[in-house]
C-alpha cells in the first residue's frame, strides 16, 4: 500500500536521507490524531430541486512519527477515507499515483495519505515525500488538519525550510513538486511546480500587549505540456497572508493572484474551453476581524527551539489565562470570482460551448473552506454550473458573515452566526432570453447541457444573484481534553438565485459531531 503512495524518485530520496542521518540509538514512535463520528442532514435542499440528504461519516486520522535518530523523522498519515483534493486545477489533476475519486463520505478504506521524511541539516530542514500543504488561512491549499475536513491538498516533492531564529523570526522555504496531470499512465503530461515562500512573524517574540505583524508570501511557477498540442504552458500564482494582532484584536487576510496559461478538460469546470489555450487572470480574497473580551493576558513562549518555529506561536486574540468565560465577535468577508461563460454548455446552437471566452477568471476555493453549515455545503453537484455555482465549495460569490461566541470553562461554547451570499457574475442577457422562452423540464434540455434533473426549470442565477441568508447555531462541549461533542443547526432563507424548481422553499439542516483526540 505504501509503495503506491510515493514515486520511485521520492523513494530514493527518502532512503538517502535516512542512511545519511546521524547514528540512531533507538527508535521513538509518537501517535496523534483523532477518531470521530459526524452525522448530518439537509432538507428541502435547493428549493426541492435536489434530494434531501442524510448521512453519517466516521472520520479517522492517525499521524505516526518514527524517529530513528535525533535529526531524522519519518511521518505517516493514515486515514479511513479517500478525499484527495486536486491541488490546482480540477478533477484531472492529483498526486502521481492517485486516481481522481470523490466521495462526500468515506468508505472506511484505510490508506496512507502522507508519507515523508523530515531531516534537519546544517543548511535547512528538508522534507521529502508526499505531504499535505496548507498556505495562509487555507482558502486554496488546505492540509485538512482540522477534524472532519473533507480533503487534503497533497504534493509529491522535496522542500528546504530555513528559519533564521532572529528576533524578527524571518524564514523562507524553497521546493519542487511533481504532479500527475490527465492520464495517470502517461508521464509525459505530468506537471512540475517550483515554489518559494518567505514569512515574517513577530508573535513569537512580542508581548500580547504589543502590536504584532505577520506576513507570508507564497509564490509558485508551474509548467506542463498542453494536452492539445499547444506547446508548453505556464501557470503562476501568488498567495499573500497578512495579520495584525494587538491585545484582544486580530485582523487576518489572505489574497490569491493567479496568472498564466491553461488548457485541458479540467478547465471546463472553471468556465473555460477544453480545446483552446486560455489566459488565466484571477484574484480571490478573504479577510476576518476578531474581537475577544475580556482581553487576554500572556507572554510569548520561549522561541529557543529547534523545530524551525512552527508550533510556539502565541495566538493573539485568544485567552491565555484560565478564565471562566470569554466572548468573541467576528466579522468575515470572502470573494471568489466566477465566469459568466459557464452558462454556455453542450452543442445547442444558441448555448454551445464555443461561445465561451479564452480568458479564465474563476477561482473555486478549497472544499474545506466552509463559512456555513448549508451554503456551499449542500453535498450535491446536481445544480452545479461551470464557474458559476457549486453545491460544495465557494465559487462566484461574495460572502458576508458575522458571529458571536460565548465560551464558559464549565458549560462549553455557544456560537451564533449569520451568513449572507451574493453571486459575483450574473447570467448573461442572451442566456436569460433563451431560458425565458425555453424553460427546462427534464425533457426539454438543450443538447448535451447540464443534467439538472426533472424538477429544475432554470439554471442557478436565472431569477437573480442573491443566494440567500443563513442563520447557524452551534453548541460544543468538552467532557475532557480528548473528548468533545458538538451540535449545529442551520436555517437558510433561500435567495432568488436558488429559486430553480417547481416550488420555492427554505432549507434547513443539522450536524452532530463526536470527536476523540489522541
Amino acid at each position: 500500500m505504501m509503495t503506491r503512495c510515493i514515486s520511485k524518485l521520492t523513494q530514493t530520496i527518502l532512503l538517502i536521507l535516512i542512511l545519511s542521518s546521524s547514528q540512531a540509538y533507538g527508535a521513538f514512535i509518537n501517535v496523534s490524531g483523532y477518531v470521530g463520528l459526524l452525522s448530518g442532514g439537509v432538507y428541502n435542499s435547493s428549493a426541492n430541486a435536489t434530494d434531501d440528504y442524510l448521512a453519517t461519516e466516521f472520520p479517522v486520522a492517525l499521524d505516526f512519527v518514527v524517529r530513528p535518530g535525533d535529526l531524522v523523522a519519518l511521518h505517516l498519515d493514515l486515514r479511513l477515507s479517500h478525499h484527495d483534493e486536486p491541488p490546482l486545477f480540477g478533477e484531472d489533476f492529483g498526486p502521481l499515483d492517485s486516481e481522481a475519486d470523490f466521495h462526500f463520505f468515506n468508505d472506511l478504506t484505510p490508506r496512507v495519505s502522507e508519507v515523508y521524511v523530515e531531516a534537519s541539516t546544517k543548511l535547512c530542514l528538508i522534507n521529502a515525500g508526499r505531504r499535505a500543504r496548507n498556505v495562509g488561512l487555507g482558502m486554496f491549499f488546505n492540509d485538512a488538519s482540522e477534524p472532519f475536513s473533507a480533503t487534503q491538498t497533497l504534493f509529491d516533492g522535496i522542500s528546504c525550510e530555513v528559519n533564521t531564529g532572529t528576533v524578527k523570526q524571518l524564514g523562507f522555504t524553497l521546493g519542487v513538486d511533481k504532479l500527475r496531470e490527465g492520464d495517470p499512465n502517461n508521464n509525459g503530461d505530468d506537471l512540475q511546480q517550483f515554489f518559494a515562500s518567505i514569512s515574517f512573524d513577530e508573535r513569537k517574540t512580542n508581548s500580547i500587549h504589543q502590536l504584532s505583524k505577520q506576513v507570508t508570501l507564497y509564490f509558485a511557477y508551474l509548467n506542463s505540456a498542453s494536452p492539445h498540442d499547444f506547446g508548453e504552458q505556464q501557470d503562476k500564482y501568488l498567495d499573500i497572508h497578512t495579520g495584525l494582532y494587538w491585545k484582544n484584536l486580530s485582523w487576518e487576510s489572505e489574497a490569491l493572484l493567479r496568472m498564466g496559461q491553461a488548457s485541458g478538460s479540467s478547465w471546463e469546470s472553471y468556465g473555460g474551453r477544453a480545446d483552446k489555450l486560455a489566459s488565466v487572470g484571477s484574484f480571490a480574497f478573504y479577510t476576518t476581524f476578531k474581537f475577544t473580551f475580556p482581553a487576554p493576558d500572556g507572554e510569548p513562549e520561549d522561541s529557543d527551539d529547534h523545530d524551525h518555529g512552527s508550533d510556539n506561536v502565541v495566538e493573539h486574540g485568544e485567552a491565555l489565562d484560565e478564565t471562566d468565560e470569554d466572548y468573541e465577535i467576528a466579522l468575515e468577508y470572502i470573494y471568489s470570482p466566477g465566469d459568466e461563460h459557464g452558462y454556455y454548455k453542450g452543442t445547442n446552437r444558441f448555448l454551445n460551448e464555443a461561445k465561451r471566452s479564452t480568458v479564465i477568471t474563476t477561482v473555486p476555493l478549497n472544499v474545506n473552506f466552509k463559512p456555513a453549515l448549508l451554503l456551499f455545503n449542500m453535498r450535491t453537484e446536481q445544480l452545479d454550473v461551470d464557474g458559476i455555482y457549486s453545491g460544495d465549495r465557494i465559487v462566484n460569490a461574495h460572502v458576508f458573515a458575522g458571529s458571536y461566541s460565548y465560551t464558559h470553562s464549565v458549560y462549553g461554547t455557544l456560537q451564533g452566526k449569520v451568513i449572507g451570499a451574493l453571486m459575483d457574475k450574473e447570467m448573461p442577457d442572451y442566456v436569460y432570453s433563451y431560458f425565458y422562452y425555453n424553460p427546462l423540464n427534464g425533457e426539454n434540455s438543450p443538447d448535451d447541457y447540464y443534467d439538472f434533473g426533472s424538477e429544475v426549470l432554470y439554471p442557478v442565477g436565472y431569477k437573480g444573484r442573491y443566494l440567500g441568508t443563513e442563520v447557524d447555531l452551534t453548541y460544543e462541549y468538552s467532557f475532557s481534553e480528548s473528548f468533545t461533542f458538538s451540535v449545529t443547526g442551520g436555517y437558510l432563507f433561500t435567495g432568488n438565485a436558488l429559486n430553480v424548481g417547481q416550488s420555492f422553499e427554505n432549507t434547513y439542516g443539522f450536524e452532530l459531531g463526536v470527536l476523540f483526540t489522541l
